[in-house]
This record gives C-alpha cells, structure tokens and sequence, in this order.
C-alpha cells in the first residue's frame, strides 16, 4: 500500500475504532484482500490470519458478553451468529468506510463481501495482537466500531 494512502487508512481506521497502532504494520497487514509486501515481508496469506485472530475474538467477547446477561444458549447462539456474520460484518464495514483502504489484486475495483468482512475481522485481530492480547482494548474498539454494545 503506498504511503499516503495506508497514512490516511490509519489515521481514519485508528479514529473509527479508538485505538493507536504500536505496530502499524500489523494494520497494514489487516487490510491486504491479496498477496502483497508488507514492510520487508511478503504476505501469501494476506490478511487471512489475522481475520481468524479475529473472529475469535469477537467471538469470545460476545459469548462472554451473553453469558454475563444471562442468556440462554440458543439466544446466545443466535446473538453471535447475528453479530460475526459475513453480511452484517460487511455492512458495517462499508458503512465505516473500511472498503475504501482495502488492497486488492488483479484489476479488482469492488470489494466484496467477504473482503469487507474479513478486513474488519482483521483489523480487530490486528487490535488483539498488537494490544498483547488485552480483550479489554479489542473490545473497546469493536464498541467504537459500533459492533458490540458497551
């Protein structure tokens, strides 16, 4: 991604979700939908493992964020199906303006679903690691996200 850009991604990014980056690389990585360079690295997986971190994440939070309202196990169920689902993911992402700094390949104009869902899963994974796995600090950003409620 080239500078100015990623720049302003960051910028826009670490102010939607209320975070700085100690390793901006590592939100650079989040936002890769193709292989590419990343620092001194080249990333065949691109922002795939970071979208699993992710996931997990979000899904331990809102689990834990049942669990601590008393839901019953269906309604929790469906709750983290609600929230960690591609299309609800992507809408939001969207809506935020995450589609606009996600690096695609191969004459890719339109990020799809599953582009915009993987970034914002990524990018909370890339909140985790780089927090040193702090679940407070990931879920004040997917608060600021707007996809938790505090």
């Amino acid at each position: 991604m080239a500078t100015t850009q990623f720049s302003a991604a960051r910028t826009h990014i670490e102010l939607l979700i209320q975070y700085n980056f100690t390793n901006p690389l590592l939100l650079e990585e989040a936002l890769l939908a193709t292989p590419s360079m990343v620092g001194t690295s080249f990333l065949t997986e691109f922002n795939k493992r970071l979208a699993i971190v992710g996931n997990g994440a979000i899904k331990l939070l809102v689990t834990n964020d049942c669990y601590l309202a008393g839901m019953p196990k269906g309604q929790a169920d469906l709750r983290r199906q609600a929230v960690e689902s591609n299309s609800k993911l992507a809408k939001l992402g969207r809506a935020k303006g995450i589609d606009l700094f996600i690096v695609k390949g191969g004459g890719t104009t339109v990020s799809s679903i599953i582009m915009v869902a993987s970034a914002v899963e990524a990018i909370f994974g890339a909140v985790f690691v780089d927090s040193k796995e702090d679940y407070g600090a990931t879920k004040r950003a997917m608060v600021a996200f707007g996809l938790l409620e505090d």
